[in-house]
């Protein structure tokens, strides 16, 4: 996927969800604005479309952005792990996000997610480490580093484990 996307040795930085307001996908890009200065060899591959997809262009434009951002605007599921597997980093900027499945499909893919600490992030993720304050970016941790949390974070959505429980639950209620 890197050889299509023509990426080359740069950190890729992903961000995969539709581009409408509660999303802020124009977070994301602000974002990776803040992530460009520090590091400047990086590149944003931003999968989705919506109400906002307009305006995250000029986001781009307005930031100088357009040489270091990949829009598209739609993917195949199937090819999705390949776009993953191709980021160093997944980034989301929902605040109100439920369920958090793309960022652990990103985790599964080894794209370490990078999200704000709201919504179901906290219960996902527990550590801080994972998260940023759009209002007030630090450094990006060391990929290796958030890499280390992966199999623990993991291990506790596996389907295999839930499964059980779920009946278990289901089983309960249903008396």
């Amino acid at each position: 996927m890197k050889e299509e996307l023509m990426l080359g040795n740069e950190v890729v930085y992903i961000s995969v969800g539709r581009m409408i307001d509660y999303k802020r996908p124009l977070n994301v890009i602000r974002f990776f604005a803040e992530i460009k200065k520090r590091t400047g060899n990086s590149k944003l591959i931003f999968i989705g479309d919506g109400d906002l997809y307009e305006a995250v262009q000029n986001e781009i434009t307005s930031l100088k952005l357009t040489d270091s951002v990949i829009l598209i605007k739609q993917v195949n599921f199937k090819d999705i792990p390949a776009y993953y597997s191709a980021a160093d980093y997944f980034i989301s900027a929902c605040e109100t996000e439920a369920f958090g499945l793309v960022c652990l499909e990103a985790l599964a893919c080894e794209a370490v997610p990078l999200v704000p600490w709201k919504g179901a992030f906290p219960e996902i993720f527990l550590d801080r480490i994972f998260s940023y304050d759009i209002d007030r970016i630090s450094d990006i941790p060391d990929r290796h580093q958030l890499l280390s949390h992966r199999e623990g974070i993991l291990n506790r959505f596996r389907w295999t484990d839930k499964i059980a429980l779920y009946h278990r639950l289901y089983i309960e209620k249903a008396k």
